[in-house]
């Protein structure tokens, strides 16, 4: 018996396909005679309408008032406000802001930023001032203290010259008459104060050994005796001073002493003054180095008050999308500056409006428009167009913030329509309220209106279920324009025609 199954595919001397081969052809050509039949009947029915099936209810066409609009989201922006900028090159931090929506008055704070790098400079600056205060204490202490040890060295120097000029001179001169009888006289007055004395204290020293006196009385002639005792002394020498004849050797000594002492006082003023002069440079010195770090730290804390950031005119505070403590890098604004907060006056203000590409085009500066807005409610309020797409809307303002790719309709092009509002000056109404525009395109006009649920389309074409002699039969129509649930008729119905709202 042949293997694998060959002979299968031959019988009778001719090939023949497997079961599952033949299965396969069926199945493609009855797919072929089935889309054929569909192609059939498509091109049969493609004048044919829709079915189109009765909801039970319906309508009467007839003619209204038509005005087209376009209903657009929006809010409330102010038409006068100040940026607050820093004028910070580097990253800086918001330290401080005032509350959103909080009212201030011109002049007052409104936010406090601070930069890592001049907080850095600051600091330095700081520290570099109190070394430097240091150093000066330190310099003037020195100087002063030079300026003492100085003097006194002048001043001992001083005295020694003078000292050796009165030795010289008496050496020179001798004795004056005068003076030496003058000596002479104290010498004999301190002999008998001296013998008298003595004379006291062995009287009371007998006297105290027999009893008849106290020994403390003995005791204190003996301090009187030894005191004149000294003084007999001391008046002697004065008088040998006096009476001293000196010899040669000693006068050149002594002038040797005096020329000696007046070199010593000259080397002594130039010492001082050197010196006074060092101490004084470095003093100097010092001071400019305390002035120059004072000035450099009055720069940066300069820089740092400039960033107490105040408002230029009243009104009411609104915060970028940047947070207290939190990071905002300047630089996409005008030139290295960021906005970090707005003051604006809540009196003037219009109303925004977004459109898309296929909106903006069917807007026009002037055309009517009526705004309604939660914050006045019951209250509809009339304006005009005023401009079309002169600015992108609020994602081109906070670009430099935000990261376009995180907003919801990022990547669509979105226009700002503003609108002024009439008597907006009397309304103080919060910055972005929301609310809605109803912008009239045309004018009024008299038209035949059906709503669109009467409506189908099929092959290019519109048709409606129309009750003709108790039936309902379906009628291609000519639709005009669409609007707010309404179709504009342009043909294939009349007025008072009975038209049925169609099932889904």
């Amino acid at each position: 018996m042949p293997e694998d199954g060959v002979s299968s595919c031959f019988l009778r001397g001719r090939p023949v396909l497997p079961v599952d081969s033949r299965r396969v052809v069926r199945a493609v050509a009855l797919l072929v005679c089935v889309h054929a039949t569909r192609l059939a009947w498509g091109a049969e029915d493609l004048s044919a309408p829709p079915r189109l099936t009765p909801s039970g209810l319906s309508v009467v066409a007839g003619r209204h008032v038509f005005v087209p609009t376009l209903t657009l989201p929006g809010e409330v922006r102010s038409t006068h406000w100040h940026d607050i900028v820093s004028h910070y090159c580097y990253w800086m931090i918001v330290g401080w802001m005032a509350d959103e929506a909080s009212a201030v008055a011109a002049g007052d704070p409104v936010a406090s930023v601070f930069n890592e790098t001049v907080e850095t400079r600051v600091a330095e600056r700081k520290r570099d001032l109190r070394r430097g205060k240091v150093r000066e204490g330190l310099s003037r202490a020195r100087f002063e203290l030079a300026e003492m040890t100085d003097q006194q060295t002048v001043r001992a120097a001083d005295i020694a010259l003078r000292r050796a000029r009165i030795r010289l001179e008496a050496l020179d001169e001798g004795p004056l008459e005068g003076d030496l009888q003058l000596a002479q006289l104290a010498c004999e007055r301190c002999r008998l104060e001296r013998d008298a004395a003595a004379t006291a204290l062995t009287r009371a020293k007998g006297l105290a050994e027999k009893g008849l006196t106290a020994r403390e009385s003995a005791r204190e002639l003996d301090h009187k005796h030894r005191l004149a005792e000294a003084q007999l002394k001391k008046a002697k020498a004065d008088l040998a001073v006096l009476t001293h004849q000196p010899g040669d050797a000693e006068l050149l000594d002594t002038r040797r002493a005096v020329t000696q002492a007046e070199s010593a006082l000259e080397s002594a003023r130039e010492a001082a003054a050197a010196a006074r002069a060092l101490h004084a440079a470095n003093l100097a010195q010092a001071e400019r180095a305390g002035e120059v770090q004072q000035a450099a730290l009055d720069h940066w804390l300069g820089c740092q008050e400039r960033e107490t950031r105040r408002a230029p005119m009243a009104g009411i505070v609104v915060r970028p999308p940047i947070y207290v403590g939190g990071k905002a890098r300047p630089g996409v604004g005008p030139l290295w500056t960021a906005t970090i907060a707005q003051v604006l006056d809540p009196s003037q203000w219009a109303f925004v409006a977004r459109a898309g590409e296929d909106e903006v085009a069917q807007i026009s500066v002037g055309q009517p428009v009526e705004l309604s807005i939660p914050g006045l409610p019951g209250r509809t309020l009339a304006g005009t167009v005023a401009a079309v797409g002169a600015t992108a809307d609020d994602l081109s303002r906070t670009a430099q913030f935000a990261n376009w790719e995180e907003r919801p309709d990022a990547g669509v092009n979105v226009y700002d329509v503003v609108i002024a509002v009439d008597h907006a000056a009397g309304l103080n109404l919060p910055q972005n309220m929301s609310g809605e525009a109803v912008i009239a395109l045309a004018e009024a006009r008299t038209v035949l209106l059906v709503p669109q649920a009467c409506l189908r389309e099929a092959a290019d074409s519109r048709w409606a279920l129309v009750r003709r002699g108790g039936a309902w039969l379906p009628q291609a129509v000519e639709v005009a324009g669409e609007h707010n649930g309404m179709a504009v008729i342009a043909a294939g119905l009349e007025p008072g025609d009975e038209v049925a709202i169609l099932s889904d």
